[in-house]
């Protein structure tokens, strides 16, 4: 499920402006458009689940087809009345999603139901269900540096992450985004040179043991970091979320398993002027 959750919650944004001149004015700029927003087109990704080596587990593997399906009016944080894109998922094992992206000012915005990297259970508690989100700006493609969501703790009651032992739980986490580096693909044989930006969950937290008059452990803190790759005039052509091991003190630990997402085949028309 973890490789379904990244590869929807990731696609790409978008410019729609270009610059003309003739010999006599100055020299134009023509922007990058990382989102064409055309409906009916098309990216299709192979998707596969990596191990704590961050390695492909191959049996994993599923492939994700999106199409730009339709587009519809909604509001966005403090933008009213904006329009987005509605982009559908098909998998290969028959099970299908939408997301819904908006691009504006350089920023590219995505409406979630869950946190990116966060859809999986934590010492057997799906931290998701405790966590309300919805539109979030989760790409800032003109700044080096953004943040997606401020610090803020979740409270989880009465867990037990062991046999016998009765505990709350305090996880403090944030996510920020970064500008990263380049790194080139080949997709149906061409060589595309791709664009990095880096979203990092940051996770720590405190274990209340309530059975053991209420004794403190914390929960080292740790990154989950999700690297989104997107070349002008196509889009997103791959994903990558590493493996992250979250340790108890040195009582209880767990490693969640990272995911790869590669652009195989698409269609990218451009917006007409």
């Amino acid at each position: 499920m973890l490789k379904k959750i990244i590869a929807a919650l990731v696609l790409s944004a978008s410019l729609f402006m270009y610059s003309c001149s003739d010999d006599n004015s100055t020299t134009p700029t023509t922007e990058p458009n990382y989102f064409p927003n055309v409906v009916g087109n098309y990216w299709t990704y192979e998707n596969y689940e990596t191990d704590s080596l961050n390695n492909k587990i191959l049996t994993s593997k599923i492939t994700d087809h999106v199409t730009l399906d339709r587009q519809e009016n909604e509001n966005v944080l403090t933008i009213s009345n904006a329009l987005i894109s509605v982009l559908k998922h098909s998998y290969s094992d028959d099970s299908n999603s939408e997301q819904k992206v908006f691009y504006q000012n350089d920023v590219f915005y995505q409406k979630l139901d869950q946190l990116p990297g966060l859809g999986i259970d934590l010492f057997g508690v799906k931290i998701s269900d405790y966590i309300e989100v919805s539109w979030v700006k989760l790409i800032d493609f003109k700044n080096d540096s953004w943040v997606i969501l401020p610090k803020d703790t979740i409270v989880l009651k009465d867990v037990k992450i062991t046999e016998g032992v009765n505990t709350d739980i305090n996880i403090y986490f944030s996510i920020n985004g970064r500008k990263g580096a380049t790194k080139q693909f080949t997709v149906n044989n061409k060589t595309i040179t791709a664009n990095e930006y880096v979203t990092s969950i940051d996770i720590s937290g405190t274990v209340i043991l309530k059975d053991l008059m209420n004794f403190q452990v914390p929960i080292t803190g740790t990154s989950i970091a999700t690297s989104f790759y997107f070349a002008d005039g196509i889009g997103l052509v791959g994903t990558k979320t590493l493996a992250t091991k979250i340790n108890i003190s040195t009582y209880v630990n767990q490693t969640i398993n990272g995911n790869e997402s590669t652009l195989i085949d698409y269609k990218a028309d451009l917006p007409t002027k």
